[in-house]
């Protein structure tokens, strides 16, 4: 199992080095093409044969690539080993056609060009079987694939497609399972059986994560009349998968393992995101987070009400909000605009992409064109109205960052409902992040500084190290690069001719990297630069977060001072 996991670093180690030769060819070359057509390394056959085998006997998949970890995970229990072999019997072609290929190009000394489309090519067959590897182990796996679909610095974009499709949901467990999760956590934790708390509940989930799932109930009158709470007798009850605490736990320490051995380089990456995830694991913690980021936006923006005598460790429930994911809103109204919904579908699945990718610029001129003008002032309006909400989210996440110090840490649009009285809700905050009161002033100088034509480049530069950031070679003017880019636009990016605004940082830390982010920065900057994608998106041009969130950062200073 440690081979598995370590196998798995090196996939995703060696992809990312593919796309670095991407990223370098991009900046090196123009839009020309290449006439050489290259071959693929001539032993796919070998590739289908070894699939083959892994297909008729795991056992000897495991044994080819990594029989030290059956001998592991010998004495434990079955659902680890039958992971670890279906990963082998799947991923393992895969990893040796990319070991393989990195090896037969270099000894080629195949150009970059060549290198780029040998790779495009790879990406192409694997990306599926991964996303499929991916739902079937679920767990870990889907979560890191959520992670890994908003890095392009990471994966290439066949990659990052796939994965995204992860991001809303995945396939749900079994309603018994979770029924008898359920029972067991009211009587275990509460001493309440079934029938003293719901009528119902929908076999249905109303949507599936890595860690649990959300189903409609009904709650019995004892409990909808609860003091104090606000919600009727219908309840959104999220309930946690079976054993995923387990697994999940099982997996980050072979992980731990695999970093002290062969990739230290990826240690701050893994413990950020054990400490995202195992935060997770029990539900009153996200109970306790939905009381504490109510704000004073609740006329325009809606959180869920948990039920705090009803919560315990694997199960949440809370008030069940009535409306409709936005982006299936705003897809309703593309598709009154631009006339049926496979269009709608079809322009909303290359905006995610571009959103995800870096690339969304808002500039969709011709397809506008094309449109009655009928059409073109439905389109305009919608924008405008998508507009609208943007500017709201991302006043409410300006003060729950620096007012309030508690905030979402992992915003995404499918979290956002248009509620049937017109408020928007915000749904599922179980990664909430806090801020100390020294935290929210250090980023809140950055963002002011930011903002402040008077401020120079030493001021923003100061203001960075005060907060934590640390580059390799001290320079006052890169370190106004990384602010600008974590906290407040792309527009540099865009200027000095990059792709995208992830390209723009590989070449930051290419140069002069930076060698410390302060963790209280990182879902802060994650918060601006996921804005100001989907703001590009909607089409509501070039946003500053910094700008957004002045007001918020100077309440925030004057509240420490």
């Amino acid at each position: 199992m440690k081979k598995q996991i370590g196998v798995l670093f090196v996939l995703l180690h060696l992809c990312n080095a593919s796309s670095r030769s991407v990223v370098a060819a991009a900046n090196v070359r123009t839009n020309q093409k290449c006439s050489t057509k290259t071959r693929e390394p001539p032993f796919g056959k070998w590739i289908e044969e070894a699939r083959l085998l892994g297909c008729c006997s795991p056992l000897i998949s495991a044994s080819m690539f990594g029989a030290a970890s059956a001998v592991l995970l010998a004495g434990t229990a079955m659902e680890p080993v039958s992971r670890a072999l279906y990963f082998w019997r799947t991923a393992g072609p895969a990893i040796f056609h990319y070991k393989f290929t990195q090896w037969w190009l270099e000894a080629s000394k195949a150009d970059i060009e060549k290198r780029d489309l040998v790779y495009e090519s790879l990406h192409d067959r694997y990306a599926e079987p991964a996303l499929k590897m991916m739902i079937r182990q679920k767990g870990l796996y889907v979560k890191l694939g959520q992670v890994l679909s908003s890095r392009p610095d990471f994966l290439p974009s066949q990659y990052i497609e796939r994965f995204a499709t992860v991001q809303d949901s995945i396939p749900q467990w079994p309603i018994d399972q979770v029924r008898a999760i359920v029972e067991k956590s009211l009587i275990v934790e509460l001493g309440l059986s079934w029938g003293d708390v719901f009528e119902s509940m929908d076999d249905i989930a109303l949507g599936s994560a890595s860690i649990g799932q959300v189903h409609r109930a009904v709650l019995t009158e004892k409990w909808a009349k609860t003091t104090g709470y606000r919600g009727d007798k219908e309840a959104a009850v999220k309930v946690m998968h079976p054993n995923s605490q387990k697994l999940f736990a099982y997996d980050f320490d072979v992980f731990r393992w695999v970093c002290r051995i062969a990739l230290p380089g990826w240690k701050g990456f893994l413990d950020e995101l054990e400490r995202r995830i195992m935060s997770e694991f029990d539900y009153r913690h996200e109970a306790t987070s939905l009381d504490e980021v109510r704000s004073p936006y609740k006329s325009r923006v809606y959180i869920p009400q948990p039920l705090q005598e009803l919560c315990c460790r694997h199960v949440l429930v809370m008030e069940l909000l009535k409306g409709r994911k936005l982006v299936d809103s705003f897809e309703d109204g593309l598709a009154n605009a631009m006339g049926g919904h496979d269009l709608a579908k079809a322009y909303l699945a290359k905006k995610q992409r571009e959103i995800l990718l870096g690339s969304c610029d808002g500039t969709d001129y011709d397809a506008i064109w094309r449109l009655p003008i009928v059409n073109k002032l439905k389109l305009l309006w919608l924008r405008r109205v998508a507009s609208k909400y943007i500017d709201l989210l991302l006043d409410v996440h300006g003060y729950q960052i620096f007012q309030n110090g508690c905030f979402n840490g992992d915003p995404h649009p499918g979290n956002c409902l248009q509620l049937e009285d017109g408020r928007l809700g915000l749904i599922d905050f179980g990664q909430t992040r806090r801020l100390t009161e020294t935290e929210r002033y250090d980023l809140a100088r950055i963002v002011c500084a930011l903002n402040d034509p008077s401020t120079d480049a030493i001021g923003i530069d100061y203001a960075m190290q005060t907060a934590g950031f640390q580059l390799r070679d001290a320079s006052a003017e890169m370190m106004v690069k990384y602010a600008t880019i974590f906290f407040d636009s792309d527009e540099d990016s865009k200027h000095l001719g990059f792709a995208t605004p992830q390209l723009y940082f590989a070449s930051l830390m290419a140069t002069n990297p930076l060698v410390v982010i302060p963790d209280s920065a990182v879902f802060v900057a994650r918060t601006s630069f996921l804005f100001r994608g989907i703001g590009s998106g909607v089409g509501s041009g070039p946003l500053r977060t910094s700008q957004r969130w002045q007001e918020h950062a100077a309440a925030a200073i004057s509240q420490v001072s």
